[in-house]
């Protein structure tokens, strides 16, 4: 796989690892890198507006949560694509996003502050 930039966030799954690279989202399918030197024909990607800094993956390895630098709030669909579900403004920058075991979303701001 060939990113414009380096990596900026990196998060995984049991189904593949989600990397970040500038404002672009990479998928990667579980044992695709382990399998070819090549960049892989299943590698999904997605660009939106904004340098990415946060990403998340929820346990069941089908959403995928990230914070950008005009502050926005993303919640992408992972499958064979990455489809942009909702987005959000944020009044403060993310300074983490995890996902619970029942697909939602917690978010923190760099003030200690937590959004559900």
């Amino acid at each position: 796989m060939s990113l414009p930039f380096p990596p900026t966030a990196l998060a995984s799954s049991s189904s593949g690892v989600l990397v970040a690279s500038g404002s672009v989202l990479h998928l990667l399918p579980a044992g695709a890198a382990a399998a070819s030197s090549t960049p892989a024909a299943a590698d999904a990607k997605a660009e939106a507006a904004g340098l990415v800094r946060k990403i998340a993956v929820s346990p069941d390895g089908t959403l995928a949560a990230s914070a950008h630098d005009d502050k926005m709030l993303r919640v992408w669909n992972l499958g064979s694509e990455i489809t942009l579900r909702s987005e959000r403004t944020m009044f403060k920058r993310v300074a983490s996003i995890s996902f619970n075991a029942d697909n939602s979303i917690v978010v923190t701001d760099k003030v200690g502050d937590v959004y559900l």
